[in-house]
Order: structure tokens, then C-alpha cells, then sequence
């Protein structure tokens, strides 16, 4: 997944503009798009430097840090925010899942009655 699919997805879910994104306004609803792109992108696009994420909305390094860590704080105080951000990295992960055919897991030779009896011991 590309940051521009991921800026879109917070975009959407926190109901503003790029224009507003990378404006200077400082309400609570476009600084929370802020965070949580900063924290998603921190999360998913690990090659990306924090200067990087920054450069797309006009932030240096220590602003996406603060960011960073708000977004931390903020999952865990507001739910809202925290299923906002979920759900778009939800989305990501998907993403990422690599596609299996079903046949040919079955078909690779696993004794999968063996794999069955240790997970039951596991878990008993």
C-alpha cells in the first residue's frame, strides 16, 4: 500500500480535505488526521524516514515525534480515534496478506491431523 492510498483512507475517515491537511489550520479534527497518518505511516511504511512523513504536510522531524506520541495516547483515551485508526489498519493489513490458493495448502503434503493434536496440546 503507497502513502497516498493511506493519506486517502484518513482523509475519508476523518471527513477533511488535503487542502485542510496541509493547510495551517490547527482545529481538533485536522490535527488528528495529522497524528494518526503520522502513526500509520510510522507503523506501516517502516523504510520512510520521519522527515519523509513530515515533507507531505509541511512538519519537521520533531513535529511528527509529538505526533507520533499523541497518537499513542490518543488511541488509548479516545475511542473514537482508536477505531478510526483501527479500521484503516485493518485495511492496511489486508493489504499486505499475501494471496493463498486454499488447494494448494492442502495439497502441499502437511500432515495436518499432526499439526492439529500439537496445537490442542498448546492450548489445553
Amino acid at each position: 500500500m503507497r502513502k497516498e492510498e493511506i493519506k486517502e483512507m484518513v482523509l475519508d475517515q476523518f471527513q477533511i480535505s488535503g487542502k485542510e491537511f496541509i493547510g495551517r489550520k490547527r482545529i481538533p479534527n485536522v490535527i488528528n488526521a495529522r497524528k494518526a497518518y503520522s502513526y500509520l505511516l510510522s507503523r506501516n511504511m517502516r523504510s520512510m524516514t520521519l522527515s519523509e512523513i513530515g515533507d507531505d504536510f509541511g512538519k519537521d522531524h520533531s513535529m511528527i515525534i509529538y505526533y507520533i506520541k499523541c497518537a499513542y495516547n490518543h488511541i488509548y483515551a479516545d475511542n473514537s480515534f482508536a477505531t478510526k485508526v483501527n479500521l484503516i489498519e485493518t485495511v492496511i493489513r489486508e493489504e499486505k496478506k499475501p494471496v493463498v490458493d486454499k488447494k494448494e495448502v492442502f495439497m502441499s503434503g502437511v500432515d495436518w491431523s499432526g499439526v492439529i493434536k500439537e496445537l490442542n496440546q498448546v492450548y489445553a
